[in-house]
């Protein structure tokens, strides 16, 4: 019909203009996914944490008895280090009796085959079948692993092995142990110990890291719509003066406004969706390759999934802008009076 080849005719006319808006969308998608990526991340810790969390006290010994406390769970924990983006991040080696109740892991004998947690696989992008290299810095020992499996676990980058090979890679004794998992309080003295961790301080600890990122995620998705308003008016703003002549003509013949917005207007409901389809998928894979670097100095994985519920509220929060931006420009068409060709006659 007519008015769909008007508008295609448009459309192709004003490509630069949609080009304009389009590429904005996406600087501004790019913003958005920012903010969102700090949002998810954060909730994901929040929550994760305190699911994966099952032990109610970890001791760790400087001191440790012959024999670990009743009601204790024995560990063999070593620090190693590994870098990644310039920083050196430590990697804790566990080893765990394979029928521990605290870790949801299936250990495999051998002291090369490990499972890992999931915020370490995630911060350094590794799998199963990959090799990692670990580094003792006080020994000046490299050690080098096979990721086995990689288990849910986000307070901490951990790899997992079997007690048993984990003293006999690090030369501990057959019955040695630092590291004792409970789930009530065993009431260890103090001086035995180097620390001692709780489910409520790893709890309190996500929950502040939450808390303090809300007010910059929040401040990001406002700057983002901006940018994103702004563009998409100025560029169909401009657009409507360049053809304030034909509207005014088009209100001398007796168009009325409904079917002048319908020409000259409603067709760029299309570039929005197609650049909205195109920008939000394209958008989120870029920042995803990019976000790493900006958290490079955070110890903490990055599960930055979104829910189907998130991406709705991102198209749907495009289409109220559209909605806004064209009542807007609606009250401009109203502007533009018969007397326009008047002027341009003289």
């Amino acid at each position: 019909g007519f008015i769909a080849r008007f508008r295609i005719r448009q459309m192709l006319r004003e490509m630069r203009s949609a080009f304009a808006v389009v590429f904005g969308m996406f600087v501004s998608m790019l913003i958005v996914m920012m903010g969102l990526d700090i949002y998810v991340m954060c909730q994901n810790v929040n929550i994760e944490n305190k699911a994966d969390t099952k032990f109610a006290y970890m001791y760790t010994y400087k001191y440790p008895t012959e024999n670990p406390p009743e009601g204790g769970e024995a560990a063999y924990a070593k620090t190693l280090k590994k870098e990644i983006y310039g920083y050196n991040w430590d990697v804790t080696v566990l080893g765990l009796s394979k029928n521990t109740k605290y870790f949801d892991v299936d250990l495999k004998d051998g002291k090369n085959r490990v499972a890992i947690s999931s915020s370490f696989a995630e911060k350094y992008g590794y799998g199963v079948g990959d090799e990692i290299v670990l580094h003792d810095e006080e020994n000046d020992i490299d050690y080098g692993f096979t990721v086995d499996s990689v288990t849910q676990h986000t307070p901490a980058f951990y790899v997992f092995m079997t007690i048993d090979d984990a003293r006999e890679l690090f030369g501990a004794g057959s019955n040695e142990y630092n590291v004792v998992f409970a789930d009530k309080d065993l009431g260890v003295d103090p001086a035995r110990l180097y620390a001692t961790t709780t489910k409520a301080d790893i709890e309190s600890a996500a929950g502040i890291f939450a808390d303090q990122m809300r007010s910059m995620v929040v401040m990001i998705v406002i700057i983002s719509t901006l940018i994103f308003v702004v563009v998409m008016y100025l560029m169909m703003k401009v657009m409507i003066d360049r053809y304030a002549f034909s509207i005014s003509l088009m209100k001398v013949f007796g168009y009325r406004r409904r079917e002048i917005r319908r020409l000259y207007l409603d067709g760029n409901f299309y570039v929005i969706l197609l650049g909205a389809v195109i920008c939000v998928p394209l958008a989120k894979w870029s920042m995803d390759l990019v976000y790493p670097y900006c958290i490079a100095n955070v110890a903490i994985g990055m599960d930055l999934k979104f829910t189907p519920q998130i991406y709705i509220m991102i198209y749907g929060g495009i289409l109220l802008c559209y909605m806004v931006i064209n009542f807007l420009l609606v009250g401009r068409l109203n502007k533009l009076v018969p007397a326009e060709v008047l002027k341009n006659r003289e």
